[in-house]
């Protein structure tokens, strides 16, 4: 199988337009979707990745507003902040941006976070549901490889997938994304082992497949063909599609 090249520019520009243009239907009926962030301290990638989000929010017509503790805060004034955007009728989504001082309890903290605003798929009841195949938010980066993929029309079902990593954050969700979507057999790997190419095309002693290169996928790792399984539900692999959607699906008071 010929490499296949995953334009993610074009496709995040398709995304966008589609979610701008859902944004525009809810705040004509009175429901603009919202999305608080919560930055601790000063971490220069989370600084980046806070701005990033904040600005695609404005792009899309999303409201958006950034909550900046100092990195001496403590559990319980975190938990207080979420609590309060929990019960704000105009804040869709609430991501807490990790990593937290290593004095907060960051478990607490994500626990505290309303489900249906958890645009980060991080809180046990979303976890449950991705699990069970039951609709819910998904961490976006599997999301997103998902919506990639999914638009690229590379078939999923009867794959063999390989998933790099097994965090909670990307591996564990993208490995359960790809055993929803019928890939025949998945091998998790806490990292890309060495070793010389095998006669199925994997650099691992331990590959033991006797399927031709087409029938296999590799996710959240760098090889020529890929394969994932479709998501559940639409719009953007990002926080602030998962913002848009919970204003979609969350009833407001009136």
């Amino acid at each position: 199988m010929s490499a296949i090249v995953l334009d993610g520019n074009k496709i995040g520009a398709q995304i966008r337009a589609e979610v701008a243009s859902e944004v525009k239907t809810l705040t004509a009926a009175g429901m603009r979707p919202g999305l608080a962030v919560i930055l601790v301290g000063h971490n220069p990638a989370s600084e980046i990745y806070v701005r990033g989000k904040v600005k695609s929010s404005e792009e899309v017509g999303i409201y958006s507003e950034k909550h900046t503790p100092p990195d001496t805060v403590s559990t319980q004034a975190l938990i207080d902040l979420v609590v309060d955007l929990n019960r704000r009728d105009e804040i869709d989504g609430i991501l807490v941006q990790l990593p937290l001082p290593p004095q907060v309890d960051a478990k607490k903290v994500l626990m505290t976070v309303d489900p249906a605003k958890d645009v980060d798929g991080f809180h046990p009841v979303n976890v449950g549901f991705l699990s069970t195949q039951r609709p819910g938010l998904v961490p976006c980066t599997p999301a997103g490889v998902m919506e990639m993929l999914e638009r690229s029309k590379i078939k999923i079902a009867g794959q063999e997938a390989v998933v790099v990593g097994r965090s909670d954050i990307v591996g564990k969700p993208m490995a359960m994304l790809l055993l929803n979507a019928n890939a025949s057999d998945l091998i998790p790997l806490r990292r890309w082992p060495s070793g010389p190419e095998t006669a199925c095309g994997w650099p691992t002693p331990r590959c033991t497949s006797s399927r031709p290169p087409s029938n296999r996928c590799a996710s959240s790792a760098t090889r020529p063909a890929a394969a994932t399984p479709r998501r559940r539900g639409r719009g953007s692999p990002s926080p602030t599609g998962s913002a848009a959607r919970a204003a979609t699906a969350r009833p407001r008071s009136t």
